[in-house]
């Protein structure tokens, strides 16, 4: 599939992924982990939910 998809499509496609990716409750569990000096926490949650 990747192989197929030109290179606009792939940097849109990208683009999507990283946004739905960065309203997760887990975008901040690895920066929270470190400065609490803790392992972090991955829910895989939205950070709606």
């Amino acid at each position: 599939m990747l192989r197929e998809t030109g290179l606009g499509d792939g940097v849109l496609s990208e683009r999507r992924v990283f946004h739905v990716l960065s309203t997760t409750e887990d975008q901040t569990g690895g920066p929270r982990g470190f400065v609490e000096k803790r392992t972090p926490r991955f829910s895989g949650s939205p950070a709606d939910a």
